[in-house]
């Protein structure tokens, strides 16, 4: 049974190499960094998934949002080189929340929030995801992934939205009519209202994603963009290549 989660095919589509350090060889624990805008969006989507599920409606405010980001951040305070540094993506956090809770409507009680959930497609393949929040009207599902990065891409990859609506069509036997990224620091959401034929679309690719992944013998190394944040270039067959990519650490990965 292969366990297929969006993020891990995206891996190997990235780096088969990064993709074995994680998922073959089990490294991530002995090579992860702490970094800065992982930290913030861990405590943005905490915050935010005990403000929509645990505080009652009618105290949903901008100081109690607030407050539930200080405490969680408390939890979670690594990858900050010194203060200034975590009191600017300390300042950048509050204001996405702060964009959240201006703009959307606070009465709404989400189907689901920031859980993980599977589902079995067949004898050989299982697809989960943690996903951030599910809205239910009647019996319509609106997914919604909360995005922490800085800006909206250019190009959108609806992947991660339509992996999420085939898991929840076949567990809760409900439709997913519309599906949300919320772009937090832009305050920005670009919706799409997921067919049929895109679910059936979606399933294929994965499958033929995932026949490549147990295909794979070599895992060969990819230099690209991301190389200077991999936990793992230090090991990397291809680091003096790698080290040559331009990407910065402040540019987001996500």
């Amino acid at each position: 049974m292969f366990k297929a989660s969006q993020y891990k095919l995206q891996i190997f589509d990235s780096c088969p190499f990064q993709y074995k350090c994680i998922y073959i060889d089990g490294l991530a624990d002995v090579y992860r960094q702490h970094r800065p805008y992982f930290t913030m969006g861990d405590n943005i989507h905490a915050a935010l998934k005990d403000f929509m599920s645990v505080i009652p409606v009618q105290n949903r405010n901008l100081k109690i949002a607030h407050q539930l980001l200080r405490t969680k951040w408390r939890r979670m305070r690594k990858g900050f080189k010194d203060s200034e540094e975590e009191k600017k993506w300390g300042q950048k956090a509050l204001l996405q929340i702060e964009n959240f809770v201006c703009t959307q409507d606070l009465s709404i009680t989400p189907f689901l929030v920031e859980d993980y959930h599977d589902t079995q497609i067949d004898q050989d393949l299982t697809l989960l995801g943690r996903i951030d929040r599910v809205d239910k009207i009647k019996n319509e599902l609106h997914v919604i992934d909360y995005k922490t990065g800085k800006l909206v891409p250019e190009e959108i990859n609806t992947l991660q939205l339509f992996f999420y609506s085939i898991i929840l069509e076949r567990k809760f036997r409900l439709p997913v009519k519309r599906a949300s990224f919320h772009f937090l620091a832009e305050n920005k959401i670009i919706d799409f209202e997921p067919k049929s034929a895109d679910l059936e679309k979606t399933l294929l690719k994965i499958k033929k994603e995932v026949k490549r992944i147990l295909a794979e013998k070599t895992f060969e190394a990819s230099p690209n963009k991301y190389c200077s944040t991999c936990d793992f270039i230090g090991i990397c067959p291809k680091k003096d290549l790698a080290q040559n990519q331009k990407q910065k650490e402040n540019d987001l990965p996500f």
